[in-house]
C-alpha cells in the first residue's frame, strides 16, 4: 500500500470514527481543538512579529524536508471538529508531503504541533529571553492541549496519522479514534 492510499484510508476511517461521536464528545473535542488553533496562532504570530517568514524564506525551509509522520491524529481532528477542508499531500518524492509550491499546505493554525513549535537556533536567537518563555509557556500548553485529546480518547496519537491507521491494519488496535474503535 502507497503512502498516499494509507493516507486516504487513515483519514476514512477517522472522519467515519469521528462522524459517530456522541455529541457531548464531539464538543469536547471542538473546544480543544479551537484553543489548539488559538495557541498555534498565537505562537506563529510571534514569530511573525520577528521576521520569521523572511529568514524562513531565505533557508528554503530546512526543517520541513521531512515531515511524513508529523501530521497527527489530533491534527486531523483539529480540521475535522472545525469542518475545514483537508489539503491533499503528496507523498511523492523526499520532500514533506505537506509541502506544494515552497510552502506548508495549512495555514500556521492547523499545522503539526512539531511543525509549528520547532524554532531553529537562527529564529530563537531573535526572540528576547522574555518572549522566548512566552514561546515556551505557548509551546507547553499547546502539549497539554494534545495530551488533553489523548486522555479523553484514551489512546496515544503522538505517533502520526499514518502510523496509527498502520497499528490499525496489523490489529494493534480496531480503530484509530478508540483502541477498541
Amino acid at each position: 500500500m502507497t503512502d498516499q492510499e494509507i493516507w486516504d484510508n487513515a483519514v476514512s476511517v477517522v472522519r467515519r470514527e469521528y462522524t459517530v461521536l456522541p455529541g457531548d464528545m464531539k464538543a469536547r473535542v471542538a473546544a480543544a481543538a479551537a484553543r489548539i488553533r488559538s495557541i498555534k496562532e498565537d505562537m506563529f504570530s510571534l514569530m511573525v512579529e520577528k521576521g520569521a517568514p523572511e529568514f524562513c524564506g531565505i533557508c528554503g525551509g530546512a526543517c520541513c524536508v521531512r515531515g511524513k509522520h508529523h501530521f497527527t491524529v489530533v491534527d486531523l481532528l483539529v480540521f475535522l471538529s472545525g469542518n475545514v477542508p483537508l489539503f491533499m499531500p503528496s507523498f511523492r518524492g523526499d520532500l514533506c508531503p505537506y509541502m506544494g509550491n515552497g510552502k506548508c499546505l495549512m495555514s500556521p493554525p492547523f499545522r503539526p504541533l512539531t511543525c509549528i513549535s520547532f524554532h531553529c537556533e537562527t529564529l530563537e536567537n531573535l526572540l528576547s529571553s522574555v518572549e522566548l518563555e512566552r514561546m515556551y509557556s505557548l509551546e507547553r500548553d499547546l502539549r497539554e492541549r494534545y495530551a488533553h485529546l489523548e486522555i479523553l480518547f484514551g489512546t496515544r496519537f503522538s505517533q502520526g496519522l499514518l502510523l496509527s491507521y498502520e497499528g490499525c491494519l496489523q490489529g494493534r488496535s480496531r480503530g484509530i479514534l478508540w483502541k477498541d474503535g
